[in-house]
This record gives structure tokens, C-alpha cells and sequence, in this order.
């Protein structure tokens, strides 16, 4: 400061000797030459303080420039540990450069950045953390912008899905443990833990799933079963590509509702096997199958050996007795012959001894 105040006092005496010169070499009064002296004083000050500065600002620890007015107080200061930029108005020209993590987020206060502020694009997914659900209020996700498996049952509420699913559809409901389907308006069916149910608006006909056998939890199945309001079960199919109704081949009508007569009634060809009695202990069950006599096959009710049954011809009965075929209509022939005769005494029982050897000993009495 010292040398600021002597170069101060050197330019006073520099402006007095200039003023006297150039008014006595011009004759021009101080008013004339006035801007020639100041430009002149204030080359010579500001080059006093280049040279101070240059220096002596290597050795000072702290420069404040402060401008004060109506206790408004705008400063810069800088030390060897910060520089400190104050004021109301702040004003930076050209490009400006931050360091990266220079400016983090304690230093951007609540909903200072509006979107006035930001550009078009300007915000990319790499600078974007995290997503809260609550700002996303309009627009959807399509399946490109979901990643696959990345949405897990804790990030949905616990009736998300089946909010959605209800509002969308009016064919299809689902609950946590029902799915039912409707047909106009009117429940159809339901699908559950146990299997496939059929309904009828609030009439419940039957269903078909899994099941286990009464008694014996271990043997388990599948079956079909009519409700109590249930009528019938049908097995049907369509002959015609155009036909209104379906053709039944088998058909369970326990109440005879349908048919007019309970039971299970069935119109077409049965190909079966065997056919067992419901009592295990039967002597000999039945099958069905094939006799070769007089080189043609006869279709035939056969014991389980097939040694004896019964065989069909086209007009013609004909019985199998130990693998031996006799026809019926030998044994009708007999019969017809016999027929008429009138009354016959047939021998039951032959003396085998004594002077009657060989007699009749008792007889049976038959009217033909």
C-alpha cells in the first residue's frame, strides 16, 4: 500500500507539472486538455498496480474485490483455500466448463430445474437411476421396455392383476382361486383346484377332475361326475359339418330325463373283449370272441377257456360244448320228430344183475 500511496503522490505532481506545460505551451485552459491528462494519469496508476500486483499477489494468503451500495454487498474473494463468489445477479459469458461430481445433488435445491430449463432428448436412460411407479401417471409400458423376469409378485399389489383382468374382460372373471367363464352374462363354467366345472347360471351340472377313491386316499384318478342338478351325461359327435344338434352313441341318463328310461343307453356297434359278473368269485367269466367251424369264423359268447359258449350264423344257432360244435337245428330236428307222439315212457334206470339183467328197473313218464 506503501507504494500505491507514493505512486498516487507522483502522479499529482506529474498532473500539476502536465497541466502548467500544456497550458503554457497551448494556451489552452485545463478544460481543453483534460482528457489528454487523465488518460495519461491513468495509464501510470494502472501500470503502478500491474507491477504491484505481479509482485506482491504470490505472498498475500486472501484478495477480496468488494462493491457495497444500499446494503447490497456483491464480492469475489479468493484465498489459497476457496474462492467465494457473491451477489443477487451473477452474470457468466462464454463457454463454461464444471469438472464431473463438481455439482451434486445437495446443491441443487427441491424442483429448482424446471422443465423449461431442459432440452428435448436431453435426459438419457444412462442418466437415469431409478424410476419412481408414482411418477409414472399417464402413457404404458410395452413389453420392450419390461425385462424379462424383471417384474417379480412383491412389486404388484395384491389384486393388480386381477383388477385389470375383470375390468378388460366380461367373458372371463378371476379371483385368487377361480377362474369362471360366462356367456352372456350368465356363468358357464369354472375352472378350479379340483377340475373343470360346468354350470348353468346358478345351476351347478357336474364336473370333471382329479379324484381319489372313498376310503383309500392313494388311489386317485380321473373322473366325471353329474351334479345332483345335473340330467345327463352325453357322448356325442356331429355327422354333418352343418348340422344343428349332435348324434349321442353313449349316453349316462340316470333318471331318465333325456330318454324316457334310466340307465346308460347306446346306439352303435360295441367292440368289446371280455364281460366280466361284478361277483369275483363267478366260475367262469365270459368273453367275447371267434369259433372256426366248417372253415368259417362264427362270432361267439365263450366261457374264459372258450371251450364252451354259444355261436351265431346268420340263421343258424349253433352251441360249443368242449371244443365240440353242435348245431341247434339238430336238435330241433329231433325234437320236431319226437313231437306228436304222444306219450313216452323213458327209461331212467337198467337192472345189471340177476335174472332181470338188462330190464328196465325205473322209467319216467313224458307226454310229447
Amino acid at each position: 500500500m506503501e507504494k500505491i500511496l507514493r505512486s498516487l503522490f507522483l502522479i499529482l505532481i506529474l498532473d500539476g507539472y502536465m497541466n502548467n506545460k500544456l497550458t503554457r505551451w497551448t494556451g489552452l485552459s485545463f478544460g481543453c486538455h483534460q482528457q489528454l491528462r487523465l488518460r495519461f494519469v491513468s495509464y501510470i496508476f494502472m501500470r503502478q498496480i500491474q507491477i504491484l500486483l505481479h509482485h506482491r499477489l504470490p505472498n498475500y494468503q486472501y484478495i477480496n474485490l468488494k462493491v457495497s451500495k444500499n446494503d447490497v454487498v456483491n464480492q469475489i474473494n479468493i484465498s489459497n483455500e476457496s474462492i467465494l463468489i457473491a451477489g443477487n445477479k451473477i452474470h457468466i459469458t462464454g463457454q463454461t466448463s464444471i469438472d464431473n461430481g463438481v455439482i451434486k445433488t445437495a446443491q441443487i435445491a427441491d424442483l429448482s430445474v424446471s422443465t423449461a430449463k431442459i432440452a428435448n432428448a436431453a435426459i438419457t436412460d444412462a442418466k437415469i437411476a431409478f424410476v419412481d411407479a408414482a411418477k409414472i401417471t399417464t402413457g404404458y409400458l410395452s413389453a420392450q421396455r419390461i425385462q424379462a423376469r424383471s417384474i417379480t409378485a412383491d412389486k404388484l399389489a395384491v389384486n393388480a392383476i386381477q383388477v385389470g383382468f375383470n375390468n378388460y374382460s366380461q367373458n372371463l372373471k378371476i379371483d385368487p382361486y377361480t377362474l369362471s367363464f360366462f356367456n352372456k352374462n350368465q356363468l358357464s363354467g369354472k375352472l378350479t383346484s379340483e377340475g373343470m366345472e360346468f354350470w348353468h347360471g346358478t345351476r351347478k351340472i357336474g364336473r370333471i377332475g382329479e379324484n381319489s377313491k372313498i376310503g383309500n386316499e392313494t388311489i386317485r384318478g380321473i373322473a366325471m361326475n353329474l351334479d345332483h342338478e345335473g340330467d345327463y351325461i352325453s357322448w356325442s359327435y356331429r355327422k354333418a359339418q352343418n348340422d344343428s344338434a349332435f348324434t349321442s352313441m353313449l349316453m349316462l341318463d340316470p333318471r331318465g330325463k333325456f330318454s324316457g328310461k334310466a340307465g346308460i343307453h347306446m346306439d352303435a356297434d360295441v367292440h368289446m373283449i371280455k364281460v366280466k359278473p361284478g361277483i369275483p368269485s363267478a366260475r367262469e367269466f365270459l368273453r367275447f370272441g371267434v369259433v372256426n367251424y366248417n372253415n368259417t369264423f362264427y362270432s361267439a359268447l365263450l366261457n374264459d377257456s372258450g371251450k364252451s359258449g354259444v355261436m351265431f350264423g346268420s340263421g343258424y344257432l349253433y352251441l360249443l360244448h368242449n371244443n365240440v360244435v353242435l348245431p341247434v337245428e339238430d336238435i330241433r330236428n329231433i325234437v320236431r320228430a319226437l313231437k306228436g307222439l304222444g306219450t313216452l315212457q323213458l327209461p331212467t334206470s337198467i337192472r345189471t344183475s340177476g335174472q332181470g339183467s338188462g330190464t328196465v328197473a325205473s322209467f319216467k313218464t313224458v307226454r310229447l
